[in-house]
């Protein structure tokens, strides 16, 4: 990661930062492991910032196996209705 970071034009404490996330998220795996674009943005976004489609759940049998896991990473949960889109950021183009 570091030196991907570097490579992309990133300073040197921002590398840093980023290498330690990602040194955070594969040591937390059993074995030799990868460490994936969306677990990264994860470990460094705070919670708030995640894309919109993360917090989405498709069909009801997926509830349980998203709340365990959003429970275990420590996110508050919570319900709404309506049209918010002027809250999440922009993630297409048009």
């Amino acid at each position: 990661m570091l030196a991907v970071a570097l490579a992309a034009g990133a300073d040197w404490e921002a590398a840093l930062r980023m290498a330690t996330a990602a040194a955070a998220v594969a040591v937390s795996k059993k074995g030799t492991a990868t460490v994936t674009p969306a677990e990264l943005r994860r470990k460094i976004l705070p919670h708030a910032y995640l894309a919109a489609e993360e917090k989405i759940i498709a069909t009801s049998g997926d509830l349980d196996a998203h709340l365990s896991n959003w429970r275990k990473q420590g996110l508050r949960i919570g319900f709404t209705n309506g049209c918010f889109d002027i809250l999440h950021p922009v993630t297409s183009r048009c």
